[in-house]
């Protein structure tokens, strides 16, 4: 039996609940019937059919025995539901009921605020100095002694209800009458209030007393402002490895003492290289399902197999005739929970938890925050880093009442009290740098000030840690970044880019989900055949950066044997204002060696991505054949800083080796395909000659066995290898430098003719896939597709990045926003389409390219693209592609 959260309020809402639904989800996981009490029809705990057994009723003492006596459970738990079950029991264990997971007699001692204060005295964990109430003088004389401030804690409370600092005598006999009034059947401890100290908030689950797992959460305010209303950092990002240690041998001694079985929380101070113990709830706290989401542990379902197992012989599995069912009953007894490590799991970003107050509906309330929780919700975003996850976590808080977070020009009111305060907001000073305005207020009435900028939906922050929060995010988010017209020019071109700022577009996003999602930079095909202009009909410039797009492919080098090829600055213009009106993905064009224009085609190195040679068959005009004086040529003319890439086959491959050995430049030899060739390279580059190479797919994947060879169907240049060609490629990854598709579409009427169908297969939607297939069976690791498909094809071709590409327009950094991703689903198989042989007729397209078929037909891979951003603006999801996006001509600049 589960006890729920009941009714919703300040300090008990939805967290509660979600913990309780996920203990009962972990019990019938494990084969258990379950039975829940609760009374809120909100709460999703209550949905019929969460569990066996429901009852919507009160969550008393008197209740939760008759419901007991009627199911007769084995035992209740009790630390799902907060602090309403927690208060029960100890009343429940003196008649007899069972309590799962932690004693109630270990309950009694971590809530008996003496009790709490005495363990901690005897087994010698640090803690502020202390004393029970007896009477008001002995009192007074200790607040006297310690020096005020002092707080008043009663016992067995939540949210820190009638919790208080106090700053003199006279409040300090008021608190302490509400303090009694609230808990008069437990003892009120009075401690001292330290200043200046840093909180931090320990989340974990044990096992009779032996840690499980545990996560750490810092505070950004200092200590004194209750954890709900707190904003919390995990993981932490200011606590080095000597103080998390310090935690964990803290944490570890006192689930041991309590004999800790389930979840558990602890609060602790930071001071001075001090680490002293605040309180400990032998329950789950708030902020669980925070630290489950953003850890990607389930400390939930840990903390509910940890209480089973550490019931041990009390706990009898029912009959069952399922045999699957009785092994998992029998497993949950007894069972030892395995501890992990949570802190050393790297998550890749960072969470932020800011609550969400509602104090423009309570008329004339303060806003000022303390001790006792006045919270009404909370917001948790995740960031690269803490700065990032709190401007995302605020923007999402302020929506509840309509407000917006300050933007360059606006005018930021500062209201700073103490000198050290000040001292500490000297880093806003930086709000001048991004256009704010500082408006100083010596003299205000606070309560005044603070009521109005409710009143008026102004933004407000009350703690000096939060305000340098929020303005060193600020800062790094705006430095510099001033919506603006830009304007790339080029010889033959002007391009108007409109550069977005914040007050253009959304915060970063991010998201957590439970597929296998990997994220890849965006990557460059370095070989593709557009058709266009000339040949539209088999596939023009929208066409093919769609399906570039939809093959996690942002930047494509498009190949010059078009129609007219791209062999001169007329050809380029034309190309290149094709491109501009069509293209969805940023692109670079070749342009093509020829007899003819050797000694002129070098005027435009610096507009092309490099020099294209085609040296052996192929589908193109541009063949150069054996004209090994015009290969000279053009290896001389051509600048040594600019790429010339060849399509080199064979003995032809070492002639232009040596060629480019002789005239001491570097080249590029394409599509590689042969164990020869591979091999060739491989020697060449260890005796330090300048090449590098690229391999396709289908050179990787294929023989010519694998296609049907009636009609034109396994026609491609270089053709297609043998078995042992493609082992000899694999055994030579290190020698390869890019991947490239070498996409060269055509349609399913040509390639379907019996003779004289063109080579060339279509290739940009489907070879990420086949590479992460690859890297899923262990061919392949995601740091060598990533060199292949980014890094490399960079280097080679000098490429920018969207960082110089916009500074080369006079713009700024992008700041620390990653803008150009590409997100893939590894948990989804699919199979390739596009068998065009099969039925040898035009079908429904199933592509984005025009080709419409795949040689790669019926394979069946992992991996597919769900989303890509190109700088910051989604180009592609789920099969949708996105139009009206900016791209770049990358060497326009």
């Amino acid at each position: 039996m589960v006890l729920g959260s009941g009714v919703y309020r300040i300090g008990s809402s939805v967290e509660f609940d979600w913990c309780a639904v996920g203990c009962v989800k972990e019990l019938r996981r494990l084969g258990w019937k379950t039975v829940i009490i609760n009374c809120n029809p909100e709460t999703v705990s209550t949905d019929f059919d969460m569990c066996d057994r429901l009852y919507f009723d009160e969550l008393s003492l008197e209740r939760v025995l008759d419901i007991y006596e009627f199911e007769s459970p084995i035992g209740v738990i009790v630390s799902m539901g907060g602090q309403t079950p927690n208060n029960i029991a100890m009343p429940m264990h003196r008649l007899g009921v069972p309590i799962l997971g932690t004693s109630a007699e270990s309950i009694d001692n971590a809530e008996n605020r003496f009790k709490f204060s005495r363990l901690l005295d005897c087994i010698g964990l640090s803690q502020p100095r202390w004393k029970e109430l007896t009477d008001i003088d002995s009192a007074k004389a200790f607040c006297e002694e310690v020096g005020y401030p002092c707080l008043v804690r009663p016992s067995y409370v939540l949210s820190g209800a009638a919790m208080n600092v106090a700053n003199d005598h006279d409040q300090l006999i008021t608190f302490l009458t509400a303090a009694k009034n609230i808990s008069p059947e437990h003892p009120v401890v009075i401690s001292q209030f330290i200043l200046d100290a840093k909180e931090i908030d320990v989340d974990a689950v044990a096992q009779s007393g032996r840690l499980v797992a545990m996560a750490v959460s810092e505070h950004v305010e200092n200590a004194g402002v209750h954890s709900g209303d707190a904003t919390l950092v995990t993981p932490p990002q200011d606590l080095n490895e000597e103080t998390l240690k310090l935690i964990k041998e803290l944490v570890r001694a006192l689930a041991d003492e309590l004999e800790v079985s389930g979840p558990f929380n602890l609060q602790l101070l930071a001071k001075d290289n001090r680490l002293l113990i605040i309180e400990a709830n032998l329950r789950v706290s708030r902020s669980f399902p925070f630290v489950s989401k953003t850890l990607k542990y389930d400390f939930i379902a840990a903390a509910t197999r940890a209480i089973l197992g550490a019931a041990r012989d009390s706990i009898h599995p029912p009959f069952d005739t399922h045999s699957s069912k009785v092994e998992r009953l029998s497993l949950s007894k007894s069972f030892l929970e395995p501890s992990v490590n949570v802190l050393e799991n790297t998550v890749g970003y960072v969470g932020v938890k800011v609550p969400v107050f509602s104090f423009a509906r309570l008329l004339g309330a303060d806003v000022l925050l303390g001790v006792e929780m006045v919270s009404t919700g909370e917001v948790a975003c995740f960031g690269v880093d803490r700065y990032e996850a709190y401007l995302l976590a605020q923007a999402a808080a302020l929506c509840n009442t309509n407000g917006l977070l300050p933007k360059p020009g606006d005018n930021v009111f500062l209201s700073i009290g103490s000198y050290r305060h000040k001292l500490e907001m000297l880093p806003s000073l930086s709000l001048k740098k991004v256009g704010s305005r500082r408006l100083s207020a010596f003299v205000t009435r606070g309560y005044q000030t603070r009521r109005l900028a409710v009143d008026t939906n102004v933004p407000l922050l009350t703690d000096v840690k939060l305000a340098k929060l929020l303005i060193e995010a600020l800062y790094r988010y705006f430095h510099g970044q001033n919506a603006n017209k830009t304007v790339i020019k080029s010889e033959d071109n002007e391009y108007n880019v409109y550069k977005q700022s914040f007050l253009h577009r959304l915060l970063p996003l991010h998201s957590i989900t439970s597929s296998q999602i990997i994220y890849l930079p965006g990557l460059i095909d370095i070989h593709v055949h557009t058709r266009d202009p000339g040949m539209e009909y088999k596939e023009d410039w929208t066409s093919v950066t769609k399906a570039a797009l939809a093959g996690g492919i942002v930047t494509i080098l498009a190949m010059p044997n078009t129609d007219p090829a791209i062999v001169d600055e007329d050809t380029f213009n034309i190309m290149s204002r094709n491109a501009t009106s069509k293209a969805c993905c940023d692109y670079g064009l070749y342009v093509g060696a020829s007899s003819e224009n050797a000694s002129t085609i070098s005027s435009l190195s610096h507009k092309a991505v490099g020099l294209k040679m085609y040296l052996n068959e192929t589908f193109t005009c541009l063949s150069l054949g054996n004209k090994l004086n015009i290969w000279r040529q053009h290896f001389e003319n051509w600048p040594s800083d600019r790429p010339i890439c060849c399509h080199a086959e064979g003995e032809t491959i070492a002639a232009v080796i040596l060629l480019a050995e002789i005239t001491g430049r570097s080249v590029h030899i394409c599509h590689v395909a042969r164990r020869a060739e591979i091999e060739l390279i491989r020697d060449a580059k260890q005796r330090g000659l300048k090449v590098t190479c690229e391999v396709c797919p289908h050179h990787l994947f294929l023989t010519a066995d694998d296609l049907p060879q009636e009609g034109g169907w396994n026609e491609v240049r270089p053709r297609l290898g043998t078995a042992d060609d493609i082992n000899a490629l694999w055994a030579n990854i290190n020698t390869i430098d890019c991947f490239a598709t070498d996409h060269a579409p055509h349609t399913i009427s040509e390639k379907s003719k019996v003779s004289g169908a063109p080579p060339g297969f279509p290739g940009l939607e489907t070879m990420l896939s086949l590479l992460l297939t690859a890297m899923y069976n262990g061919r392949l690791t995601l740091t060598e597709l990533i060199e292949r498909l980014y890094i490399n094809p960079y280097k080679i071709f000098g490429i920018p990045t969207a960082h110089t590409l916009y500074e080369a327009v006079n713009s700024v950094s992008r700041g620390i926003y990653g803008e150009t991703w590409v997100e893939v689903d590894m948990s989804a198989e699919w199979r390739i389409p596009g068998a065009a042989w099969e039925t040898k007729s035009e079908s429904a397209p199933s592509f984005f390219t025009r080709a419409n078929w795949s040689p790669f037909a019926g394979r069946v891979v992992r991996g597919q693209v769900r989303r890509v951003m190109l700088r910051g603006h989604l180009a592609f999801v789920d099969g949708r592609g996105m139009t009206n996006l900016f791209v770049f001509f990358i060497f326009t600049v």
